[in-house]
């Protein structure tokens, strides 16, 4: 009877940390960035995470895309998430296609699923101006701070790998409190190292 008793209290405390869990799951937050109204600046609010179809939606209702440009459908595989847009994208100012781009990115990388983005227009990946495919996009491509900030320091920790003296394998470095322009970007910041 105590060893029935033991192994019924042991199930109850392994389900209770299970839904201690969840709990903290339904908990998470995500933020969704969107393009303010002058077009110029990213703006965010907070909400309880939510599915990509969903946020998808709570950025049209904050107009973080204009009215004209619409995803037309979105895969997700291996962290990957593709978003295919509508020809409207490839018609809009750049600015504001680089703040859009930026807003996307960074709100769908705090998704546990999703690691990178990329874009297409037309079934097309996303081109710069002298035709190169930008590729797949993270939070980090995007220079967050603005106006008076631009040229603030920040501090990081690196990782770098350079060669041995034989040039056959690589040595792992770590460096710690580097300090940068925060308008630089983080693979400047690497080669510079």
């Amino acid at each position: 009877m105590k060893r029935v008793c033991n192994v019924i209290l042991c199930v109850l405390f392994v389900l209770s940390l299970a839904a201690c869990g969840e709990e903290i799951k339904d908990n998470a937050q995500v933020k969704v960035y969107y393009v303010n109204v002058d077009g110029n600046a990213l703006l965010q609010e907070t909400y309880p995470s939510m599915s990509i179809e969903k946020i998808l939606e709570k950025m049209q209702q904050l107009s973080a895309m204009p009215q004209q440009v619409k995803i037309e459908k979105y895969e997700l595989a291996n962290s990957h998430l593709r978003l295919y847009f509508n020809e409207a994208y490839a018609q809009m100012d750049k600015g504001r296609e680089v703040l859009l781009r930026a807003a996307i990115v960074q709100t769908m990388v705090q998704l546990e699923e999703v690691a990178f983005v990329s874009f297409y227009v037309n079934e097309e990946p996303l081109a710069d101006s002298d035709g190169n495919v930008i590729g797949l996009m993270r939070a980090e491509d995007f220079v967050q701070n603005t106006g008076s900030s631009i040229n603030s320091y920040q501090t990081t920790e690196l990782k770098l790998y350079f060669a041995d003296k034989d040039g056959k394998t690589l040595k792992e470095v770590h460096k710690s409190k580097v300090h940068y322009y925060a308008n630089t970007s983080m693979e400047k910041l690497v080669i510079e190292q």
